[in-house]
C-alpha cells in the first residue's frame, strides 16, 4: 500500500482496488496518535489527484483573493507534476 501525506491534514494512499484520500483524525483518548481515515476512492489517478487538489483549495482557510490564489498555484505546483507523469505514462 502506498501511503503519501500531502499536508497535516490529507494524505494520498492505494491498495489492489483503488486510491484514497485520507483525511487525519486528531488524537484522541481511543485512539492517542490520531488516525487516518478514508474519505474519497477512485478508480482512476487523474480522479484521485484532482480531488485532492479540489478539497485542499476548497477548505483553505485564506481570508482573501490573494491567500486563495497563493494557496491554488501552491497546490497546482505540487500535483501537476503527478498529472504530467500520469499523461506521459500507461503505467497510472
Amino acid at each position: 500500500m502506498m501511503f503519501i501525506q500531502f499536508n497535516d491534514d490529507w494524505a494520498l494512499t492505494s491498495d489492489e482496488h483503488c486510491w484514497k484520500i485520507q483525511k487525519y483524525s486528531k488524537p484522541t483518548d481511543k485512539c492517542p496518535d490520531g488516525l487516518w481515515v478514508s474519505k474519497y476512492y477512485c478508480t482512476e489517478f487523474k480522479s484521485v489527484v484532482r480531488r485532492l487538489a479540489r478539497l485542499s483549495i476548497r477548505l483553505n482557510n485564506a481570508t482573501t483573493m490573494d491567500e486563495l490564489v497563493k494557496h491554488a498555484e501552491t497546490v497546482h505546483g505540487k500535483l501537476s507534476r503527478l498529472l504530467d507523469y500520469e499523461k506521459e505514462s500507461d503505467v497510472l
